[in-house]
């Protein structure tokens, strides 16, 4: 996503530098969580608990909220 591009709710992700760390596994909770944080954050973080615990879906679910940056290390 560059600069330019807006993200949900119409507000780009470079105009928020708030990240939110999704750590958790359950992915009805990061996407419940996800949805009260739309258009407040500027990205999710989608940590290795969540990825390991239901792979690129947690991906797809929480990217539509915001941006989601994938932090696997």
């Amino acid at each position: 996503m560059s600069a330019g591009d807006q993200g949900p709710k119409g507000r780009a992700a470079a105009d928020n530098p708030l990240v939110v760390a999704l750590d958790v596994a359950d992915l009805e909770r990061a996407q419940r969580l996800s949805q009260q944080l739309a258009g407040e954050v500027g990205l999710l973080k989608v940590g290795l608990e969540l990825f390991v615990a239901h792979g690129p879906r947690a991906v797809q679910v929480v990217s539509r909220y915001a941006p989601v940056f994938l932090d696997l290390k």
